[in-house]
């Protein structure tokens, strides 16, 4: 699930309606979500799934809600909470984790490297909690890359180095930005271009 669905979930399970403006591409798994809690016998009016442009989440906070949470960038979150600010509407907010993996001297470095594969490739990378960094020792680095790339390419799903993703324009020139500034800090490729 996207992570407004289990925040969805949690203000249902405490006796509220919830409206989710889902990110690009996420309203059919939103969907099936609403679907499933109709078939538990849940009142469908009671979670609304609104399309994925800006627009409709702007104009539903214009209209008043009671609480916002936003999983983002920093400059989404700056963005909410200057349009919520006049009305003094709380907010929780997740804006660009970096998350950052850590492997030690005396770590199963066979296990963080499939650890830190599975996380990579949890909901397609697309998570607040995938691991943005990995911290390993000299000692470790050359093992822990070697298993790393061999379960990143049998990934079972087909997500793994062999596969051809389709993404939005806008995450792939983030994503090359946000690489090109890490190979400039003295970063290093492993896979790819």
């Amino acid at each position: 699930l996207f992570l407004p669905g289990v925040q969805a979930l949690q203000a249902l399970a405490a006796g509220n309606a919830a409206v989710i403006k889902p990110a690009p591409e996420g309203e059919k798994v939103l969907q099936i979500l609403k679907q499933c809690l109709v078939d538990a016998e849940i009142p469908g009016d009671l979670l609304q799934i609104l399309p994925s442009g800006v627009e409709y989440g702007q104009a539903a906070m214009r209209l008043g809600v009671d609480k916002v949470v936003l999983t983002g960038s920093a400059e989404t979150g700056q963005s909410i909470l200057s349009e919520l600010s006049d009305s003094l509407t709380p907010s929780t907010m997740e804006l660009s984790g970096c998350d950052a993996v850590l492997v030690a001297d005396k770590a199963d470095v066979q296990r963080a490297a499939r650890c830190t594969a599975f996380a990579l490739q949890l909901n397609g990378g697309a998570t607040c909690i995938a691991p943005r960094r990995v911290f390993v020792t000299l000692e470790n680095q050359s093992r822990f890359e070697e298993k790393l790339l061999e379960y990143l390419a049998e990934a079972p799903d087909g997500s793994g180095l062999k596969s051809e993703l389709q993404l939005p324009a806008s995450v792939v020139e983030t994503t090359r930005a946000a690489v090109l500034s890490a190979i400039e800090g003295g970063a290093s490729l492993l896979h790819g271009e």
